[in-house]
């Protein structure tokens, strides 16, 4: 069944999601909703989901990084690189331990504390 939702857009131009909308869509505050826009209108909207950087390790967040400055000067990948991409991190994360560095195990430690504070409260 198709739902309907209104979004007025406040001061600022803030936005604030009703309820059943974040639900439907399985978001939680951090996350973000990508539109698709053409000739002035939406058509097509996404739920982007945040992912914990405590959770990556030095060398992707490096990466994603380098990617991040590519995108923005206009350099894309094609669909071949960005699976290589993938693939290639993939394999390294799998590694045990010593693949991830001291300041990543620093960041995944203090990440699972707060975890466990917010589920303890």
């Amino acid at each position: 069944m198709n739902e309907l939702f209104r979004l007025r857009i406040a001061a600022k131009r803030q936005m604030t999601a009703p309820q059943r909308l974040m639900d439907s869509l399985s978001l939680s505050e951090g996350d973000e909703i990508q539109m698709e826009v053409a000739d002035g209108q939406i058509v097509a909207v996404h739920a982007c989901k945040a992912v914990p950087t405590a959770l990556l390790s030095d060398d992707l967040l490096s990466e994603i990084k380098k990617q991040e400055h590519r995108l923005a000067q206009g350099k894309g990948l094609t669909v071949a690189e960005a699976m290589g991409q993938v693939e290639k991190h993939q394999k390294h994360e799998k590694r045990p331990g010593p693949g991830r560095s001291a300041a990543g195990k620093r960041r995944k430690a203090a990440f699972e504390t707060q975890l466990t504070h917010r589920m303890s409260s």
